[in-house]
């Protein structure tokens, strides 16, 4: 059931991909940088939530290979939430959530594989601390009322 529910979530995220507008970074301002590393052995997709409480209006970003990154700027000073999957017609995991970039700061999210499934790690990279990642329910089905592909982070 659970794979089952994987595969609905990632086909819920990757519907629309061609009408889906493409992330703009911010040009300047209070900005940090995050390095999305694909460790999957497929290629994989991030998407930004402009809207990070339910995840609305959602952004592309380049598709990532597998073993690749890839490097954007992003706003800092309030939540800035993802999705960052990877699979294939047999097999997939996505995991989505939000942090608090703060300005100036470098971070690396990396998507593994794990037992069952995979795992996103982040890291700030001047100290190589862990960064406070708050994961997200992805709602199922896609709620097309407010294009929410999220449920608000339990309190």
């Amino acid at each position: 059931m659970q794979s089952g529910c994987l595969r609905l979530a990632l086909v819920l995220l990757l519907a629309g991909c061609a009408r889906m507008p493409q992330y703009v970074a911010p040009a300047a301002g209070n900005t940090a940088t995050v390095i999305f590393a694909n460790q999957m052995p497929h290629k994989a997709f991030v998407r930004h939530y402009a809207v990070p409480q339910d995840c609305r209006e959602q952004f592309d970003l380049p598709d990532i290979e597998s073993r690749g990154e890839f490097q954007i700027p992003v706003a800092a000073g309030g939540e800035w939430a993802f999705a960052f999957g990877a699979g294939d017609e047999k097999e997939n995991c996505v995991v989505v959530g939000s942090f608090r970039p703060e300005m100036g700061a470098s971070y690396r999210a990396t998507l593994r594989s794990s037992a069952g499934g995979c795992i996103l790690s982040m890291v700030r990279l001047s100290d190589n601390t862990r960064v406070a990642f708050q994961p997200k329910v992805l709602s199922s089905p896609y709620n097309s009322t407010n294009n929410s592909a999220c449920l608000p982070a339990q309190t």
